[in-house]
């Protein structure tokens, strides 16, 4: 199984967090992406992911942003930490297809302490823009903005479960 992560805006692909979706996926690619200097980065994502035979998306912040509308255009699932689906700190070519490809689920985990992307707000975009049972959310009392690896390798877990 082939797997995507993606890093958010002024973040790295994080060697820890790559080496623990390894356990769940044969191929794991977590390029090193460029939000603002790349504004065709989701076109070149979606090719990639046709091209490659992605199968699982994995997304943090803008990544989760740019995961959560692979997932509606090729009907992938997705693992979202904090996603910016309400927020576009850059410009992108991001296109919301016409209907979303059967087969995408999002397990959705926000942190109640998140300052950066507000976790009523991503919860109200998706009420809006999602059905129900396409999405999971699993709402961290403790947790902000940032995924420390236990949080992270837990919602992994949790995510492969299902």
């Amino acid at each position: 199984m082939h797997l995507l992560y993606l890093h958010g805006l002024h973040a790295r692909p994080h060697t820890d967090k790559v080496a623990y979706l390894a356990k769940y996926a044969s191929r794991v690619s977590a390029p090193q992406l460029d939000y603002f200097q790349n504004e065709a980065l989701f076109s070149d994502l979606l090719g990639f992911c046709r091209e490659e035979a992605v199968q699982i998306l994995v997304g943090s912040s803008a990544g989760g942003l740019m995961a959560y509308w692979l997932g509606q255009h090729l009907g992938l699932p997705a693992l979202l930490f904090n996603p910016a689906l309400m927020y576009r700190a850059m410009r992108q070519d991001i296109i919301e297809p016409a209907q979303a490809a059967s087969g995408a689920f999002y397990y959705v985990v926000l942190g109640e302490q998140d300052e950066v992307i507000r976790p009523e707000t991503t919860q109200r975009w998706l009420e809006v823009k999602s059905h129900p049972e396409n999405y999971c959310l699993d709402i961290r009392p403790a947790l902000g903005h940032q995924i420390d690896l236990v949080t992270f390798q837990n919602a992994v877990d949790t995510f492969f479960a299902r």
